[in-house]
This record gives structure tokens, C-alpha cells and sequence, in this order.
């Protein structure tokens, strides 16, 4: 598949942009939280000819567990081994064909809760407002061209990386 990437230029509420030098783009929402300490970013990486890299909702603190309650699921991710094996401060949920429900649940959700355990401390917040609204629209957009076709050969060579470090599970 080929994703049309222009669809995210004229949003002035997405963070856009395109690198010719690395044939790239992305488009990025920082997602407004009570958690100062730990910001999260929902990014989506992809290039110029049509390509998907990754998508993934980040977060810049090396955070053992995430768990993400949409609407009334509770999805938990343990991401401790991420951290390790990575040599990283930031972790990433990433989008691959197992967490893609948690991702499109994400895309029509009307309350989003986060938990997240850093150093031992369970941190609560919520995404919501104009942080959950311009999510939602990357991700109706990603789905909406079917995004998981579109998706490199790095890219998916990722997935299998990502899936050994992103143990996901439902409740």
C-alpha cells in the first residue's frame, strides 16, 4: 500500500513536517498530561514514497509497566525489557499487527487513562481535550488508507523486534 501523507499539511494542530535530505516525514501530537514528569508523544514516522516506519505512542521516561485504559479495556503493556535491551530512557508502543486493537480502540475512545510505573511509583493521568481529539485524527487517517499494508520492510522488521520487548495484554 501507499500512504498519502499529505492528508497531515494542512492540520495546524499536528506537528508536521518533511525531510528531504532523509526522504522522510512525521507528524507527531504531544499528548498534554498532569504527568510533568513523565510526557508522552504520539508519533507516526513515514516516507515520501508512501511508507510507513512506525507509530508509536512514547513516552520520554524509562517506564517498567504502561497501562492504558480505553474507555472500559484495560490494556497493560510490560515494557521493562524495552528499557534494557534498548539501552534507552524513552519507551514506545508501538503499532504491530498484535497491538493494532489496543491502537484502533485508541482512535474512537472517549476516555483515555494512563498509568504508568516509573521506579516502582504507579503515575496516574488521563489524555483528553485537544491532545485526545488530534490523536484520534492521526489514527482515523492512519486506518482509513490501511496503514498496516502500508507499513516498509524496516518497518515490519521492527514489529518483530518491538513484539519481543512489548508483551501486551488485555483485561
Amino acid at each position: 500500500g501507499v500512504f498519502d501523507y499529505t492528508v497531515f499539511e494542512e492540520n495546524e494542530d499536528i506537528d508536521f513536517e518533511i525531510d528531504h535530505f532523509d526522504d522522510e516525514w512525521t507528524a507527531g501530537v504531544a499528548l498534554l498530561s498532569t504527568i510533568v514528569d513523565v510526557p508522552m508523544v504520539f508519533g507516526v514516522t513515514g516516507t515520501l514514497d508512501g511508507g510507513i516506519s512506525m507509530v508509536a505512542l512514547t513516552s520520554s521516561e524509562p517506564c517498567e509497566e504502561v497501562k492504558v485504559q480505553v474507555d472500559d479495556t484495560v490494556y497493560t503493556f510490560d515494557t521493562a525489557l524495552q528499557v534494557i535491551v534498548l539501552d534507552t530512557s524513552a519507551v514506545g508502543l508501538m503499532l504491530t499487527p498484535e497491538t493494532e486493537p489496543f491502537f484502533r480502540a485508541l482512535a474512537t475512545a472517549e476516555e483515555v487513562n494512563v498509568r504508568v510505573t516509573l521506579d516502582g511509583e504507579e503515575i496516574d493521568t488521563s489524555i483528553s481535550g485537544s491532545s485526545l481529539t488530534e490523536m484520534q485524527f492521526v489514527l482515523t487517517e492512519l486506518f482509513a488508507q490501511d496503514v498496516m499494508n502500508c507499513y516498509t520492510a524496516d518497518g515490519e522488521d521492527l514489529w518483530d523486534t518491538i513484539d519481543l520487548m512489548q508483551t501486551m495484554t488485555v483485561d
